[in-house]
């Protein structure tokens, strides 16, 4: 698979998507780009100020807040459930998926290599977006940017450096003295 050509259609399908969401709801403080395990889809999560306080209500635990503020599973999916900007990026990433028979261990290799640098480019392309301004620029404020994975987790070390690649605002400070405490 050409990963240049991936990252500047991920890049282009960010954009859109960003667009999309700050059309449908100003009230955002988030922003995610997602992927799953077996780096057969991705797409773009969201959250906003006014979701997050319905979450503080009903969850009444002391470390809900900041897992309600950084949880992508926690957030609210109304936002991005219409968007399909990246639909034929899945196409192409299932298909690739499909390609991997997983009967060898050089085959599992080859996936692991190339999940590996399919997340670095999907957090590439968030950091030269952030870079350039784009999301400050449309929304008009500074968010919290984050990539995940669903049903995965990267290691302590890898999610602090996505997060400190990814934010250089009050979020990152926020959510780094939170991993502190877990």
């Amino acid at each position: 698979m050409d990963l240049e050509k991936l990252r500047e259609q991920i890049e282009v399908a960010v954009k859109n998507a960003f667009l999309i969401i700050i059309e449908k709801e100003k009230d955002i403080y988030s922003f995610a780009l997602y992927s799953d395990e077996n780096c057969e889809t991705l797409s773009v999560e969201s959250n906003t100020l006014e979701y997050l306080k319905k979450a503080k209500i009903d969850n009444e635990e002391e470390d809900s807040d900041h897992y309600s503020k950084y949880s992508l599973e926690e957030w609210d999916y109304s936002i991005t459930k219409d968007i399909n900007t990246f639909s034929d990026i899945n196409k192409l990433l299932k298909e690739h998926f499909n390609l991997i028979s997983f009967e060898n261990k050089k085959e599992e290799k080859i996936f692991l290599k190339f999940q590996t640098s399919f997340y670095d480019v999907c957090v590439e392309v968030l950091s030269k977006l952030k870079s350039e301004g784009f999301f400050k620029e449309k929304l008009g404020k500074e968010i919290f940017i984050t990539f995940g994975v669903t049903e995965y987790e990267f290691e302590s070390s890898k999610q602090r450096e996505i997060v400190k690649t990814l934010n250089d605002n009050k979020y990152a400070e926020e959510y780094l003295n939170w991993m502190n405490t877990l």
